[in-house]
């Protein structure tokens, strides 16, 4: 899907500032390294709370609870990105990286959750994401 159509689903919530951060694919999109289906957001307790109270929960197949919300998906208990042996939400959330006024994770933590998932799309996510800070160095330098 079109990155701007993503991130205009995305701005008509109106979630919160400092209460949620993208993660996964759309990281990349917004970065310009790969096109994104959907994008997945991690809020907080809070932010998950007030729109459990209004949207239907589900579990998917993996055990992962979500919200769905058109092509925004919403991560809840279970989601690999939720894992704080690799970082904590507050931590994700103060790392952020703006891109159009979104806040997407960073990069250096988007591998590790990429590198936990171990399937092959994250290997190839993890190459993109490598020659993106490579390339990124180089050009500050």
């Amino acid at each position: 899907m079109e990155f701007q159509k993503l991130v205009k689903q995305l701005r008509e919530l109106n979630l919160p500032e400092g209460e949620y951060v993208v993660v996964g694919s759309g990281a990349l999109a917004a970065r310009g390294m790969r096109e994104a289906n959907d994008l997945d957001i991690l809020v907080t307790k809070h932010l998950w709370d007030s729109l459990a109270s209004n949207y239907k929960v589900e579990i998917t197949p993996e055990g992962i609870e979500n919200i769905n919300l058109g092509d925004i998906q919403i991560l809840g208990k279970g989601s690999v990105f939720s894992d704080e042996s690799i970082a904590d939400l507050q931590t994700l959330i103060q790392t952020t990286e703006a891109v159009e006024g979104i806040r997407f994770i960073s990069l250096p933590y988007l591998k590790k959750f990429k590198q936990k998932l171990g399937r092959e799309k994250d290997l190839k996510d993890i190459k993109l994401i490598d020659n993106y800070l490579r390339d990124s160095s180089r050009s500050s330098e």
